[in-house]
């Protein structure tokens, strides 16, 4: 690189030094030159291993290496062949595993059509007895009320009754006391008469005898 510097300048140019760019220029290529020449290197030795390793094996080495891959590729080929023989049979229990399957999602969708169909009947008959219940409690209610409004009537008819028979009573026990009197003065009248009698009896045997 350094004698690429110091280059005769070629015909039509002037005896000026080159530009920086030109040796630029120059430097990648030569180092493109050197990475090949590398390469190339490299390339070399690894042939010349390959032929150090391939002069060591006889043929007896290759036809053993051979026989051994040969033997390694039919074991392969009869694990194979003996899973392909296995294929028919996984894929018959696959087959009757989808039709099992197949017949128990019937089932369950013929299970399920007829648990909505019981829950949307449950449903409305849940429905149906909210409204029932609201009927009933709203008769409740009034019937509460009607409860209280006789409860209420039979206390004020109560409280009549009572103060009818209570006057009634009071009329009757007058109404006794009057006749007690009436008994009392008439008793007082006829005590008063025989004792006049008495005396009318008496004055009348004295004056006889």
């Amino acid at each position: 690189m350094l004698q690429l510097s110091c280059q005769v300048p070629l015909p039509g140019t002037t005896g000026k030094a080159s530009t920086p760019t030109s040796l630029t220029e120059q430097e990648q290529q030569m180092n493109k030159v050197d990475k090949l020449t590398r390469q190339l290197q490299m390339m070399t030795n690894e042939r010349n291993e390959l032929s150090i390793i391939l002069a060591n094996f006889t043929n007896n080495d290759l036809n053993n290496r051979l026989n051994f891959e040969l033997e390694m590729l039919n074991m392969e080929h009869k694990k194979v062949m003996v899973d392909l023989e296995k294929f028919p049979n996984e894929i018959r229990e696959a087959l009757n595993k989808c039709k099992e399957l197949t017949e128990e999602t019937v089932s369950y969708s013929i299970l399920h059509s007829q648990l909505l169909s019981e829950w949307t009947h449950l449903k409305e008959k849940v429905s149906i007895l909210r409204e029932e219940n609201r009927k009933l409690r709203g008769e409740q209610i009034s019937l509460q009320e009607s409860c209280e409004e006789l409860r209420r009537l039979c206390g004020e008819a109560h409280e009549k009754i009572y103060d009818l028979w209570a006057k009634e009573k009071q009329e009757r026990l007058e109404d006794r006391l009057q006749y007690l009197l009436k008994q009392r003065d008439l008793v007082s009248k006829h005590k008063v008469l025989a004792e006049k009698l008495q005396h009318y009896f008496t004055v009348s045997q004295m004056s006889t005898t």
